[in-house]
């Protein structure tokens, strides 16, 4: 069956599909009239001007539906077993004072029909995705997990691989729930395995061994310290360490110790020895949950104003550590069963790489649509993945310790948040602000004696930093050095298009930035924008800075320890790193440029050419035009323009 949402005049696929090819199910759905889709009534637009009529309209079957403001923007998109009997709900069993405020907003409600309930949650799934619809909970989490990944070389080397970003053929072990826990169990590595972690170009080149050697993290095998047979049997170890076979290993390594021993070889029995040692102290610090395979615990906690919900993370049955999620919750009430079903169709569902997916989902309230979730899951992945409530005795410590994490982890959520308004509302009331601050804006602009000169923005909003709206700009029309004009560069790009402006504009600088900025406002013709700047004090030492507000006279001096000047800096730091580290990325991509790419004519291919036949660029300097010329593929017009950009100064 087909379900076709038309959508910025586009046709698109929303919910199950044919077993065909996707080529051939997008070429049949492009040949669909807008009649015949019309014709099939699985999508209906209900106007709300009155409700009781609205509701006998609707049919008992399964099906998705979307609440529609006044604008046209979808509010919230939900999923029923019965699209009557759920949004009956809306309208006559409604006392939350939340709800009732949610629902003035919604102006019609879009249904869309569906064949059975887990197409009903798969398309409500994908619609969330694609809409983002502002009461949904939302579960924003932009980084791939990170794995151990051993190469496929002569001699494979151990690394950290984010697998959504990289496809290189190896074995991934994980994944790991955070960068810390994957970088604990690589150091735990280097020390018992000793396996190369550097790059296969420096691998290459070594003609002695590197530091890492010196301090028994490396086996060298650049250098042949170690030859391959012994390297590939630390590999397979390694191997059978992260598939929880410790045991099976010490086994191992005792006979190879017995059996160097046997031959005299005291001190490879000395080195296996070491080995063992070193195993057995990594044991001791790994929690090792038995027969429990591939496994993820999630457990829910949620309070009156936020939700938080913990993952333990165990595989191969070893736990790799926890990862904590803070969704942005709606503002009218959801029960913790929708709260945790959005969680699960959005992390798992949504989710492309299949190793991230457990065998087995332990969570620690009941849900409606666990055996529906579970089959998407399972025909998705292709593979049998179960998602289960009911807790045996062997497993109850795991989801006691995940929602002990959830817990601690919401305390000190909430107390962050709490110590963040309180800075934020002494902040209004020491600069004397008409209302809190609802969107804070910092400027800083970075250069190296002008060079690679770029400003940057941060923004903080009433619930701390607001990493998305992030921006950075390369300065293209102010002369090198000028900060000025960088900085009327950057303000004028930033609010040229109206949107979204600040109630607070802060720079890092002193009084000339501050004047700077407001003639770029005045030109824009925008008015009520409380304008400050931040300049560091005598020998430039934290704690002794100027606060310059525009349009006074004197500046303000906090003393080193007011929260309102922690909360300044704060702000003002944020903004210098973030212009920093955008200067650094481009100082490196200059760097790493070839002076020749500025010559036309000469592509990357001909840069490489031209360096390798004459063996570097000081002896590319001191060839003639007709040396240059008798390269292949350079003419006697291109020799001469080479030549003459290399002599030009």
């Amino acid at each position: 069956m087909l379900y076709i949402s038309i959508k910025f005049q586009k046709l698109k696929i929303i919910g199950e599909m044919a077993e065909r090819p996707k080529a051939a199910v997008l070429k049949t759905v492009e040949g669909i009239a807008l009649r015949e889709f019309e014709s099939h009534s699985l999508r209906h637009i209900f106007m709300l001007s009155d409700p009781r009529k609205f509701l006998k309209t609707l049919p008992n079957k399964p099906g998705v539906y979307q609440m529609i403001d006044g604008e046209r923007k979808v509010l919230y998109v939900g999923k029923a077993k019965s699209l009557k009997n759920r949004l009956r709900n809306y309208f006559y069993s409604v006392k939350d004072p939340k709800t009732l405020a949610f629902m003035a907003q919604v102006k019609s409600v879009e249904i869309i029909i569906t064949a059975n309930e887990n197409a009903a949650l798969l398309l409500e799934s994908n619609l969330i995705k694609t809409l983002k619809p502002r009461y949904n909970i939302l579960f924003k989490d932009d980084k791939s997990f990170p794995y151990l990944f051993l190469s496929q070389h002569n001699f494979p080397r151990l690394s950290v691989m984010r697998v959504a970003a990289n496809k290189i053929p190896g074995k991934y072990f994980g994944p790991f729930p955070s960068a810390k826990a994957v970088n604990f169990t690589l150091d735990l590595l280097q020390k018992v395995f000793r396996l190369r972690v550097c790059k296969d170009s420096f691998l290459r080149n070594r003609t002695r061994p590197c530091m890492f050697h010196q301090i028994k993290l490396c086996s060298a095998p650049c250098t042949g310290c170690i030859d391959k047979e012994m390297y590939v049997s630390q590999v397979k170890l390694v191997e059978q360490f992260l598939s929880n076979k410790s045991d099976f290993i010490i086994k191992q390594l005792t006979k190879s110790m017995d059996s160097a021993a046997t031959r005299l070889d005291y001190e490879q029995a000395a080195a296996y020895r070491d080995q063992i040692t070193s195993i057995r102290r990594v044991q001791t610090q790994q929690v090792i949950i038995k027969g429990s395979g591939n496994l993820d615990i999630v457990a829910l906690e949620i309070n009156e104003s936020a939700v938080c919900i913990d993952i333990l993370l165990v595989r191969n049955g070893m736990l790799l550590g926890n990862k904590t999620y803070f969704p942005v919750a709606p503002k009218f009430n959801l029960s913790t069963d929708e709260i945790l079903t959005a969680f699960l169709t959005q992390h798992y569902l949504q989710n492309e790489v299949g190793e991230i997916v457990p065998d087995k989902i332990l969570v620690n309230i009941k849900l409606q649509d666990r055996l529906g979730i579970s089959v998407l899951l399972s025909e998705k992945f292709k593979r049998r993945v179960v998602i289960s409530d009911r807790i045996l005795d062997a497993k109850k410590h795991l989801i006691t310790t995940a929602k002990a994490n959830a817990t601690n982890a919401l305390k000190t959520h909430l107390a962050s948040a709490a110590s963040y308004f309180e800075r934020l509302k002494s902040f209004k009331d020491a600069l004397h602000l008409p209302v809190l601050p609802r969107r804070i804006e910092c400027f800083d602009v970075s250069h190296t004696m002008g060079e690679a000169q770029v400003a940057a923005l941060v923004v903080f909003d009433e619930h701390g930093a607001n990493k998305s709206a992030y921006r950075r700009y390369n300065i293209k029309t102010t002369n090198v050095g000028d900060d000025y004009g960088a900085l009327r560069e950057a303000l004028s790009r930033r609010y040229s298009d109206l949107r979204d402006l600040p109630d607070v504009i802060m720079i890092d600088g002193g009084r000339g930035q501050l004047n700077v900025a407001a003639q770029v406002l005045q030109k824009l013709h925008i008015n009520n924008i409380f304008l400050m700047a931040i300049a560091k004090g005598p020998e430039r030492k934290p704690g002794l800075e100027e606060i310059y507000i525009y349009d006074r006279k004197n500046s303000l001096i906090f003393v080193p320890q007011s929260p309102v000047l922690h909360f300044i800096q704060q702000i003002r730091d944020e903004s210098h790193r973030f212009a920093i580290t955008g200067h650094r990325k481009k100082m490196i991509k200059l760097r790493r440029q070839s002076i020749l790419g500025n010559i036309v004519g000469v592509g990357k291919a001909r840069q490489v050419t031209l360096l390798k036949y004459f063996g570097g660029l000081t002896e590319l300097k001191g060839a003639g035009v007709d040396d240059l010329a008798k390269i292949k593929g350079i003419s006697h017009s291109l020799a001469r323009r080479i030549y003459e950009y290399l002599h030009a100064k």
